[in-house]
This record gives C-alpha cells, structure tokens and sequence, in this order.
C-alpha cells in the first residue's frame, strides 16, 4: 500500500517510526490518503488487490463487497488507509506506548489531510483482542474482506476498522480533557 515503486503517493503519504533511547526502530506505521469516489465498500477490494497486481502477487477475492449494512458503502471521499503497523515486542509491553504510538499517527492525518474517514485492514487476532479500541478507533466490521487467494502475509479474512471524522473530533476533545485511557495493571 505504501510501495513507491507501484503507487504515486508522493505528498499523499507519510511513515512515522518510533525509536527506543539506543536509537533503535521499535515501531513503523504508514498513512496515505486517497480520494474515494464511490463508496470504501466498493473501492477497497479493486484497489487493494490492483496494488498487488502491481508486483506480480494474485489477490482472488472470495466476495465482492463485504455485507450488505456496512458502514463502508456510506463513506466517500478523503479518506486514510493506516497500515504498515509494526511495534516491537519490547514496545508492546510498555503499557500505553503502542496505543499512544497508533493514536499519534491518526491524530496527524486528521491534521494533515481532514479527511472524511481513517480505515485499517487487521486480521482475526488483531480484531478480538481489544487493539481497536485502545488505539482510537470506533468501530470495526468483521469480514469486510475475505480472499481465497492472497499472499502469505495476508490473512484471508480481514476486519474493517473504521474512524469517522466526527469520531475523531470527538476523541480529541475527550482525550484533552481526560487524557487517554488507561487499563490498571
């Protein structure tokens, strides 16, 4: 999604890393912004699995749209695909790092861009245990896209998270007033 090779991202993206004291990478994620004419729901599967095409990799969907109440076939637009996320298992136990680490990239693709909606692909794994909601989003869909074949690193069913503009709003003014939210350990 962020490759430049196969996309013409320039002033449309941005890779924030995180570093430890030593210097050393602990955490990388990427946002792009792309203009959605249609709706998310009918966009997303031709161009995540064009983008593969792209380098030569087969991405054959199992389904062409994901069900039919999503909030994905509402959203058009500006709209910030966030991906690339990676955190180090070191970083991960840090209580509160990863999720402020997320967050922060979120809050400056609202600034940068104010986009209509932020989105993000995660697996099964990801989606059960909690990782939406103490990164800021709001809402998550399972099954948004399913793929009977896709590469390795690709799961084949992936669940939509999703943040409206609103939402963020919201966040905001609920994370300057109270600070982010926090679990007892």
């Amino acid at each position: 999604m962020f490759d430049f090779n196969v996309t013409g991202l320039k002033d449309k993206s941005f890779w924030i890393c995180l570093l430890n004291s030593d210097d050393v990478v602990v955490g990388l994620q990427a946002c792009r912004l792309d203009v959605v004419d249609t709706s998310l729901a009918e966009w997303a599967i031709g161009w995540m699995s064009g983008l593969y095409m792209k380098r030569d990799q087969l991405m054959v969907p199992a389904q062409l749209q994901p069900y039919p109440e999503s909030r994905s076939f509402k959203l058009k637009g500006k709209i910030v695909y966030h991906g690339e996320l990676w955190i180090a298992s070191s970083t991960r136990r840090q209580p509160g790092l990863a999720d402020a680490f997320c967050f922060m990239g979120m809050v400056l693709s609202h600034i940068k861009w104010q986009p209509d909606a932020i989105w993000a692909l995660v697996s099964n794994t990801m989606a059960t245990r909690g990782m939406a909601t103490r990164f800021g989003y709001l809402r998550q869909e399972r099954s948004f896209l399913n793929w009977k074949i896709s590469p390795d690193d690709v799961p084949h069913n992936e669940w939509l998270l999703l943040l409206e503009k609103h939402d963020m709003e919201h966040l905001l003014e609920e994370r300057a007033a109270n600070g982010p939210i926090t679990t007892e350990v």
